[in-house]
């Protein structure tokens, strides 16, 4: 009976699809409220939609039709864990991972509700107070981070839109990685080595960030860490749990953010490789060039009918992304450089930086020692970050840090590896004991643990962007007749915020984006004080840089906001210039 439901589960819902892409109403899409800017796409996305449910169906009726079953390769690895010589118990591991994600979780809870920032927020208002269908068919900007908008929404119907709810899904994705981390790093180290990984990233400055961050980064780190996992596995040992594991954790990553397509790319050279090099030994290539085409067409798929309905809106309104150097920085330029020395400071403290390079080259080692030990692991961790940055040089795009997000999980693993390569190179010229080795390796090991550490207190005592102390600041600072100008920005921010503290349709607040705007309220203020606050300053001084340099010649700074946001301080001004 079990076989039977097996045989005939795939046809039924091949059938159902069927059935939905003939008699699908398209009354409810007509609706949406779509952006009046954008040119009526040539296709509408619900018929692509329709499109992709027929498709679906006819290859899930076509399978089951011919009573399709699942055969492993006859040159499939038995197991790709690696072997671990007694020198950790399963059941120890299990314990220390345990609470190793405890750690997580109480370091990515703690603080929670500080300030969003403006992307949170942006999104939050943009997306997430939309309807279901809103943000399934309605490409509003760049920025909708599906699975993430649909769980944020979820929350903040439950528990009201609070900070910890609109966090709380990253939070929880974040914490996931740590174990999947360890999950992914068995495949190439011990389990002492694999628990190391997973502590670092737990404590990982940049990790707790992202998680701590309302978007879908956090997701697309867990995704792309976990689908990792099951395409190395399913590559050598062929076990149909492994490949449909690659096949859902992949289009929950595309999901999660539409960078995972590098992740989903990089994943396929991987497969391809391996083929090569299979058919080059010898090997029959045919099962698994059959395995890879079905798992990436059956992702393409799910990944078309996830985002059919925006497909072309999208396509209308990213016509030109990430073009100018407001949207980002170029490649490989001295801004990318130092956003990155800065990310490398912030997580480690300024010592780091004379640090960098032997922690570079530790990592660099230790991909070596993966690369020599398991090759196809080594591949699957270095194709999404390099296809990345060359798509971005070759097309000429700028581009930011968080895009390379996935080499934080891989540079943890690659680290512990390359320390304890080097700590065992020292030991056969030092000959050192078995002992000292030991105790060599981990104090290595709570060093980095305590630098990251210690690099969250300054973190937790900032918010990424701090509007609710400027409110209280400027309403304790201003007089009556005086007037606040909220410049570029800033407006998303302080109407969320401001709205809580009753700024919200008073005359003396007044949102701007343009300089004339300024300037006319300048002029029109007889008397009292006129304030002005920023935020981003990188953009106002590539995008206005004559009122860039106006606002440092023609305003007295009073107070700057930090935030741990890179740009994401927010600036009070006073006018001082002549009226």
């Amino acid at each position: 009976m079990r076989r039977m439901t097996r045989r005939w589960l795939p046809g039924a819902v091949g059938a159902g699809l069927l059935f939905s892409a003939l008699l699908m109403p398209v009354e409810w899409y007509a609706a949406l409220p779509f952006r009046e800017d954008l040119a009526t796409p040539p296709i509408a996305g619900v018929t692509l939609l329709r499109v992709a449910f027929a498709i679906l169906g006819a290859v899930l009726v076509a399978v089951s039709a011919r009573h399709w079953t699942y055969a492993r390769r006859a040159d499939a690895s038995a197991d790709v864990a690696r072997a671990d010589g007694g020198a950790t118990a399963a059941r120890t591991a299990m314990r220390a991972l345990l609470a190793i994600t405890v750690l997580a979780l109480a370091l990515r809870l703690y603080r929670i509700s500080s300030d969003l920032w403006l992307d949170e927020i942006s999104a939050l208002v943009t997306f997430g107070r939309g309807s279901v269908l809103e943000i399934l068919g309605v490409f509003s900007r760049s920025g909708n981070h599906l699975l993430n908008t649909l769980l944020v929404k979820l929350n903040v119907g439950l528990f009201g839109e609070v900070e910890w709810a609109v966090r709380l899904p990253a939070v929880l994705f974040g914490v996931a990685t740590v174990p999947a981390t360890y999950w992914v790093a068995r495949l190439a180290l011990p389990r002492r080595e694999s628990l190391a990984s997973a502590l670092l990233l737990a404590v990982s400055y940049h990790h707790i960030f992202f998680s701590q961050n309302a978007r879908g980064y956090a997701a697309y780190m867990f995704f792309s860490v976990l689908s990792t996992g099951y395409i190395v596995r399913a590559l050598d040992d062929d076990r149909a749990r492994n490949w449909v594991g690659f096949v859902v954790t992949a289009v929950l990553n595309l999901a999660s953010q539409l960078l995972s397509a590098f992740v989903i790319a990089g994943q396929f050279v991987t497969g391809v490789i391996e083929a090569v090099i299979a058919r080059r030994g010898g090997s029959a290539v045919g099962p698994r060039v059959r395995r890879l085409l079905a798992a990436f067409g059956v992702i393409g798929l799910l990944g078309f009918a996830t985002y059919a309905l925006v497909l072309m809106q999208a396509y209308a309104g990213l016509s030109q992304p990430y073009r100018t150097l407001t949207s980002g920085v170029k490649p490989l330029g001295g801004e990318f450089i130092a956003d990155i020395f800065r990310g490398l400071a912030d997580g480690f403290g300024p010592a780091v930086l004379a640090g960098a390079i032997p922690f570079l080259a530790i990592g660099a080692l230790g991909f070596g020692v993966i690369a020599r030990n398991r090759r196809t692991l080594a591949i699957a961790l270095a194709a999404p970050p390099v296809l990345t940055m060359a798509v971005f040089i070759a097309r000429q795009m700028t581009i930011r840090p968080r895009f390379l997000l996935f080499a934080v999980p891989v540079a943890m693993v690659c680290f512990v590896q390359g320390l304890a390569t080097t700590v065992g190179i020292a030991a056969r010229w030092f000959r050192w004991s078995s002992r000292v080795v030991e105790a060599t390796k981990w104090s290595g090991i709570a060093a980095l643990t305590a630098l990251s550490l210690l690099a969250l207190g300054p973190y937790y005592r900032t918010p990424k962007q701090s509007y609710r102390a400027t409110i209280a600041y400027v309403d304790a600072e201003r007089r009556p007749g005086d007037r606040v100008i909220l410049f570029g920005n800033t407006e998303v921010g302080f109407r969320f915020y401001g709205s809580r503290a009753g700024w919200e349709g008073r005359e003396e607040f007044v949102y701007a984006r343009e300089p004339a705007v300024v300037d006319s309220i300048v002029r029109a203020q007889s008397s009292g004080t006129v304030y002005l606050v920023f935020t981003l300053a990188r953009d106002i001084r590539l995008s206005q840089p004559e009122f860039a340099e106006r606002l440092q010649r023609e305003w007295t700074r009073l107070r700057v906001f930090p935030g741990t946001v890179g740009d994401g301080n927010i600036t009070l001004l006073r006018y001082s210039g002549a009226r």
